[in-house]
């Protein structure tokens, strides 16, 4: 979108196939997912009963269940999804945080540092606001921009410290103090925003004025540090009830 920002439009070609990748990621196995999305084969992990059971429960909503609860499952539903492109579009080239556990977790979405080829990382950090919603613009202008504004001034760089130096050390970063001091810069703190659009919000135009303000929250006069990518979806909560159906379903048949 010019200089405003740049970004992806997801996706999803194969739900089934993002269901058992989430089943994965939400019986703790996001290493097996992440060896899957580089193309290799990988044994799958042995699991119990009980703990399947437990996790697949995290996916139902009760009868009468409030919005929140549904807000909180699809959020995290979201989270996975993000972190799975996420991994798609760098081709494996990244150190990322690990997906949340649990639902309403506290903290950042996700920390992403893109990789070099000889074991180091570029000197940058992406912090990403992942959200699952159906009002994408009120959500943007009301809490997405307010948290970028406290990030910009550094208000949390007590917080992104210590998750970065743990994400570095978890990928055997070569650089890692470089990357600590960096992310601690303004300028060399990125910004990855993925919401879900409706399908006549996917239009070039309309995507564009969902991110409007961007380049005032993110200065910069390239896009190069306003990252905006959309998920398409008509009719969201119904069309979540069904990928956690689906997503409850994996958990279940994987074998123990």
């Amino acid at each position: 979108h010019g200089t405003l920002c740049h970004g992806y439009q997801l996706e999803i070609v194969d739900q089934r196939a993002l269901a058992e990748a989430i089943a994965w990621i939400a019986l703790g196995h996001f290493a097996h997912v992440e060896k899957i999305l580089k193309g290799l084969a990988p044994t799958a992990p042995n699991l119990t009963k009980k703990s399947k059971r437990k996790v697949a429960s995290a996916f139902e909503l009760a009868p009468g269940a409030p919005d929140q609860h549904r807000w909180h499952r699809d959020g995290l539903v979201f989270q996975h999804i993000s972190w799975m492109a996420l991994q798609i579009q760098n081709k494996g080239q990244i150190a990322i945080s690990i997906p949340h556990p649990r639902v309403a977790n506290k903290g950042f979405d996700a920390l992403m540092v893109p990789l070099k080829s000889n074991g180091s990382a570029h000197e940058i950090l992406f912090v990403c606001e992942d959200k699952a919603t159906e009002n994408p613009r009120n959500l943007i202008t009301a809490a997405i921009w307010p948290e970028i504004e406290g990030i910009e001034n550094g208000d949390r760089d007590h917080e992104i410290t210590p998750e970065l130096t743990a994400l570095l050390r978890m990928y055997n970063i070569s650089n890692a103090d470089a990357v600590i001091t960096a992310g601690n810069w303004s300028k060399r703190k990125h910004y990855k925003i993925c919401v879900t659009i409706s399908v006549t919000q996917n239009e070039v135009a309309r995507r564009s004025k969902l991110f409007d303000g961007y380049d005032s929250k993110v200065l910069g006069a390239k896009p190069t540090r306003r990252r905006a990518d959309t998920l398409a979806v008509d009719d969201l909560r119904a069309w979540m009830d069904r990928l956690c159906v689906d997503i409850k379903k994996a958990i279940l048949s994987v074998k123990t």
